[in-house]
């Protein structure tokens, strides 16, 4: 039916080309299966498979070609047919796929590279997260042993006790927020409360502290000991310095910028007119904050007039948590 009218050696042409087509497609969709399912292969173990394939085909089509021996366009040269088809049609297809192996593979490599060069500054961000964070102000934790020293030698045992399990419960969230990026504000909130609990038992009523915060803020993740190293600068340079109740305020205020946070104080501030300067804690966290937002987070140290130091963290918008609050 199909050489109805049609000279012989076409219809042989068709059915040979057709069977060689066939097997070219196959075995070059076979060659890169094989190829991308074998990670790790040597250059030379690929050649010899593309190779096996070529001549593989080559010979299939040559002796496919030998069952029409009446061809009238067929040559007295010896192995003709076997090159023939070998450069008609294995090499083409088995060399795309062959390119198209290496295109993805040198594809795969570049992409790892990038995934490794990701994992690594990753590390070295967390790395220097962790440096800035352990960078406690040893004289905090020498006062405080001071201060429960005196309160046992004044037979002070409940808030010598007291102050024993606020310093231990502090320290340990230091070491817990190792593998934490961000909290909610509410957590934070607790863990600055405890430092200032701590404060107070040297401090007294020389410290006195009111905030403020959002509803909406309570669940806003920041990162921990936010608060912590702006309240250290207040007993540093404030309360420490004066005779006199120092008034602290608190606020934390969201806008549709973010989460603002301030920490104000009525201290001395900063004599004459010079501006006030960040020291080695706001500049900690003002590098950490840019680890994590980048840009989009932002420090500002302000004097009060007549007097005192206002001190705030913007943070961008950012997840709200939906879990309870770890700290007790």
């Amino acid at each position: 039916m199909l050489d109805r009218g049609l000279p012989p050696d076409l219809m042989q042409r068709f059915v040979i080309h057709s069977v060689s087509a066939v097997f070219s497609v196959g075995a070059g969709v076979f060659m890169f299966v094989f190829l991308q399912s074998k990670k790790p292969m040597r250059w030379t173990a690929v050649f010899a498979l593309a190779v096996l394939t070529l001549l593989l085909h080559a010979l299939i089509a040559a002796s496919t070609y030998s069952v029409f021996p009446a061809f009238p366009s067929r040559p007295s040269v010896p192995f003709y047919w076997l090159f023939n088809t070998a450069v008609l049609y294995s090499s083409p297809i088995v060399s795309s796929a062959f390119i198209g192996f290496i295109a993805i593979h040198f594809g795969q490599q570049l992409s790892e590279q990038q995934r490794l060069f990701l994992e690594k500054s990753n590390a070295a961000r967390d790395a220097q997260l962790a440096v800035l964070r352990h960078q406690l102000n040893p004289h905090f934790l020498f006062n405080t042993l001071n201060s429960i020293s005196a309160l046992v030698t004044e037979d002070d045992k409940k808030n010598a006790e007291k102050t024993i399990l606020l310093l231990s419960e502090f320290l340990r969230f230091s070491l817990e927020s190792d593998v934490i990026d961000l909290i909610p504000l509410e957590e934070e909130l607790a863990i600055a409360n405890k430092y200032l609990q701590i404060e107070k038992v040297r401090y007294e009523d020389r410290l006195n502290v009111v905030t403020h915060i959002d509803e909406a803020a309570r669940n806003w993740l920041v990162p921990p000991f936010l608060l912590q190293p702006l309240l250290e600068n207040v007993i540093k340079h404030a309360v420490s310095k004066v005779n006199r109740p120092v008034n602290v305020s608190v606020n934390c205020i969201v806008s549709d910028s973010g989460l603002r946070v301030t920490v104000e104080d009525d201290g001395p501030g900063v004599s004459g007119e010079s501006e006030p300067s960040a020291g080695t804690g706001h500049r900690n966290l003002s590098s950490r904050l840019n680890l994590i937002y980048g840009s989009h987070a932002k420090m500002e140290i302000k004097a009060c007039r007549p007097k005192g130091l206002r001190v705030s963290a913007k943070i961008p918008n950012s997840y709200i948590a939906d879990r309870k609050s770890k700290v007790a």
